[in-house]
């Protein structure tokens, strides 16, 4: 039994770590969809460090991201917001994630 003032933990499945990601409802700032996949950073979470990530467009308007480095606690419903450099060029609501 743990002593006074030890917590025991158990390991949370909800921040296993995701390679990819789509997203719905996707908005890129040039108002034109790339035709290709485009290299940028991505982020999931407000106080998440961006991600180096491939993002290509699915031919039904969502998004596809694989990030370089599996990233944890991406849940559907969250904000994903792409970037070139400090330049945000598109976004979308995250719909799924996959290991």
């Amino acid at each position: 039994p743990p002593k006074r003032h030890q917590f025991q933990t158990e390991p949370i499945t909800f921040f296993h770590p995701y390679d990819t990601l789509t997203a719905r409802d996707v908005n890129w700032i040039s108002g034109e969809t790339p035709p290709t996949p485009v290299r940028c950073t991505a982020k999931t979470r407000y106080s998440q460090t961006e991600a180096a990530c491939t993002a290509a467009p699915l031919p039904d308007g969502r998004l596809r991201v694989t990030f370089d480095e599996p990233q944890r606690a991406v849940c559907a419903g969250q904000a994903l917001v792409l970037y070139d450099g400090d330049t945000v060029v598109g976004g979308g609501t995250i719909s799924g994630s996959a290991r």
